[in-house]
């Protein structure tokens, strides 16, 4: 998009002329673009404003990935990807606290808990159901505590809060970018344009309309939107005559701040949350207008992403395992695959020519005669080569068993749909016999197989010699026979290489697990209510007493540390478990 590097410049500029100013961005497929274009005394600094908390990344994933069409193998991979730029570029202490889903049509509990396990301190969002939307006004339940997942219990919850606004726009009357048409705010009493009693009147009326539907006194007012500070000085200028003036007022204190400094300040007042366990799904915008024709549409391009994703892992497995001495290779193929990820990218919610470039990157059937008025600005209908319209066809699979039996063999089916094995061929001169007097025919990357509860989720070269590993258990607590804890050893998994040392890291592998330190809420309920799960028994987390304990909790499991030579690994149902490894290759 043209004018995110603009965007960037301008608000560098406009932090680095005043300490009290703050932004935050987001997306890291856009930020590195623009990174990669600067001189060094730039780099420098953007890193002081970085270090100085003015600049601050929130979600910081490749993308903001869709949570309805996506897998989350790619949601891992697409969030690793920016989250490890983040790490590399600017130190540990630029790592996000607050993820930022403003923009996906619902939300998933699948996502949140990926955010707590990543080490998130909270989450925010803004699409959900109407309906929905109203009664949480009404009962000031807008904020909240969101449990991912019953298998991991409180290790998937996660503070989440819905934006006042439908998006992340600012309030109505305040909006001084260039695309918008609101009044600026005039603070020269001679002038017959003079503004500031009414602007101060409307802001306050404002925030007052909107702290009545949450529980502490502080509020998120967000100053932004899609494509705006391409004038950062208009924005930021009008913005401080704003809080000059209605701090002057007193009748409430505005202030520059980030999505971090607002979780900080509501978990200072120490409130009580309520508790949510399952999906914001379907969404639905006004009556009977349900947002799920997205599930299905561009099915040609959902199909591919599953095919590319399936390559991907193998690349990366192949690059892992053949001593690690090229560099990677599949780098390209790993920036196409975040991207793609994009709620207007596998959604299929975007235009025709941003959907063949994403096609482009990697490589369709829902045909709308008319704009459904939802921001395409144009009806989805894909003709294809014979004007005739896109013909894609699928397959459905059934299981036929007993409900207790099906989890064994749904989830091992789904893995063999989702990630087939890969054929390759190539030519040669030689018959079979002499081919293999001269290379090897055989080969496997595993010394044995893996236990059934157990997927390699992720193996890939980080640098010479250190790789990244995810193992996940792919069963539910409630999954018999295989929903009970498994031990597996790393020093004698692979036939390549050997473990010399490991280090655990949260989900998103950017930084080591020891070292994240998350914000702990207050549940209703808690604490009879809340429960940790321990292999198929459920125990209690804490005793009926009210919490003493830090208001922190380490975001690492209660289990033992990874250390050598077996480099022993228990996983718990649902657990994924990530690791950073220095491997030794093995001559061959």
């Amino acid at each position: 998009m043209p004018g995110f590097s603009t965007i960037l410049d301008t608000v560098m500029d406009e932090l680095s002329r005043d300490p009290n100013k703050t932004f935050s961005y987001v997306e890291m497929a856009f930020f590195t673009k623009w990174w990669s274009e600067q001189d060094d005394a730039t780099k420098m600094r953007v890193k002081t404003l970085v270090n100085n908390k003015q600049l601050e990344f929130v979600n910081a994933g490749w993308c903001m990935n869709d949570e309805a069409t996506t897998d989350y193998n790619s949601i891992i991979d697409q969030m690793s990807l920016g989250l490890r730029f983040v790490n590399d570029t600017f130190g540990p202490q630029a790592r996000p606290r607050v993820a930022w889903h403003i923009d996906p049509f619902g939300h998933s509990a699948e996502q949140a808990a990926i955010f707590a396990k990543m080490g998130y301190d909270a989450f925010f969002i803004t699409r959900i159901d109407r309906s929905d939307m109203a009664a949480r006004m009404n009962a000031r339940t807008l904020e909240m505590v969101w449990r991912g997942s019953h298998s991991l219990g409180a290790g998937s919850e996660i503070f989440t809060g819905v934006l006042y606004t439908n998006h992340y726009g600012t309030p109505e009357g305040f909006c001084y970018d260039l695309s918008c048409k609101d009044i600026p705010i005039v603070d020269d009493p001679t002038q017959e344009s003079y503004n500031v009693p009414d602007r101060v009147n409307a802001f306050v009326a404002a925030a007052n309309d909107q702290a009545q539907h949450y529980t502490t006194n502080n509020i998120l007012m967000t100053f932004g939107d899609d494509f705006q500070y391409e004038n950062a000085h208009q924005n930021f200028k009008n913005i401080d005559k704003l809080i000059k003036y209605v701090n002057q007022d007193g009748r409430v204190h505005a202030f520059y701040s980030t999505p971090s400094r607002y979780i900080d300040a509501v978990h200072a007042a120490n409130k009580t949350w309520t508790l949510k366990t399952d999906d914001f799904f379907p969404y639905a915008d006004r009556p009977y207008a349900y947002w799920t024709g997205y599930f299905t549409s561009r099915p040609a391009l959902k199909g591919y992403v599953q095919v590319c994703n399936n390559i991907l892992q193998a690349c990366k497995q192949l690059e892992a395992i053949r001593n690690g001495v090229q560099a990677t290779s599949s780098r390209s193929l790993q920036q196409a695959m975040a991207v793609v990820q994009h709620h207007d990218g596998v959604s299929g919610t975007e235009q025709q020519h941003v959907a063949n470039d994403y096609a482009k990157q990697l490589h369709v059937h829902r045909r709308l005669l008319c704009d459904d008025w939802r921001g395409v600005d144009q009806p989805l209908n894909e003709t294809g080569a014979t004007g005739r319209g896109l013909v894609i066809t699928g397959r459905h699979m059934a299981v036929l068993d007993t409900i207790g039996n099906s989890p064994s063999l749904h989830r091992l089916l789904a893995k063999t749909i989702m990630l087939p094995p890969i054929y390759a061929f190539t030519p040669s001169s030689q018959s079979y016999s002499d081919y293999g007097k001269y290379y090897n025919p055989t080969y496997a990357g595993l010394a044995q197989s893996l236990p059934p509860q157990v997927h390699l989720l992720t193996l890939q070269l980080i640098s010479p010699k250190t790789l990244l590993l995810r193992l996940e258990h792919q069963y539910q607590l409630d999954e018999p026979p295989y929903n009970k804890s498994v031990t597996i050893s790393l020093s004698n998994m692979f036939t390549g290489f050997s473990v010399v040392s490991a280090t655990e890291l949260v989900l998103g592998a950017n930084e080591n697990i020891d070292n994240v330190q998350r914000l702990k809420w207050n549940v209703n309920g808690d604490n009879c209510g809340r429960a940790r799960y321990q292999g198929h028994v459920k125990k209690p987390l804490h005793a009926c007493q009210p919490q003493q304990h830090s208001r922190r909790i380490n975001a690492k499991s209660s289990h033992l540390p990874i250390r050598g030579p077996r480099f022993t690994v228990q996983l718990e149902p649902m657990e994924i478990h990530t690791f950073e490894v220095q491997v030794e290759y093995l001559s061959t």
